[in-house]
């Protein structure tokens, strides 16, 4: 098993890549193994691989690994979009070893993105709404949050008015997915008016 037992100093993306080539070169790869490589997927937002790779594991393997269904679950939560599902999925476990820095990643990257989305598509957003989406907990954490987002906040009345994303950050969180269904529709264009 790759050991991934890591502070967030070591690259997520190396681990990745040993335990993609682990998994094309053995047979016999542990439930640590696939556990690691979805939590790492799921963290990076690839849930185009996570899908596939979820498909791959052995029914054996998932059956007998309580982790890598709690994992699978918070990959159905993140495709479907229910941010308050996830946080409290990666809260309410307690991790192995193994996994516990990929799975404080994965929180803090959503928190990330769902920051950006706020920033992006909303100019003001309730207290209560907004520790919802980004998995606070109590008003002083979104508060905390916000402000080191840039947001100003308006604490008597119950409201974050958030800081509008500048133009070229626009897709610095874009998924596989959304990139391969572009290159499809512009390969698709090309072969019909060519």
């Amino acid at each position: 098993m790759a050991d991934v037992s890591m502070t967030c100093d070591l690259k997520f993306d190396v681990v990745m890549e040993e335990l993609e080539q682990k998994e094309l070169e053995t047979k016999d790869i542990e439930a640590a193994d696939y556990e690691n490589l979805l939590a790492i997927y799921l963290a990076n937002n690839d849930t185009f691989n996570a899908k596939f790779l979820w498909k791959r594991i052995p029914q054996t393997i998932k059956d007998s690994s309580d982790s890598l269904k709690a994992i699978w679950d918070i990959g159905k939560s993140l495709i479907q979009g229910d941010y308050a599902a996830i946080y409290s999925q990666i809260d309410s476990k307690t991790w192995p070893s193994h996994l516990t820095s990929i799975m404080s990643h994965l929180r803090k990257e959503q928190q990330s993105r769902i920051i950006h989305l706020i920033s992006k598509g909303y100019t003001a957003i309730s207290l209560s709404d907004a520790m919802q989406m980004t998995g606070c907990t109590t008003e002083e954490e979104i508060i905390k949050l916000g402000e080191s987002a840039g947001w100003k906040i308006d604490a008597p009345f119950g409201f974050i008015i958030s800081k509008k994303v500048l133009h070229d950050e626009e897709n610095v969180f874009s998924s596989n997915q959304e990139q391969l269904e572009k290159l499809t529709d512009y390969v698709s264009f090309l072969e019909n008016h060519y």
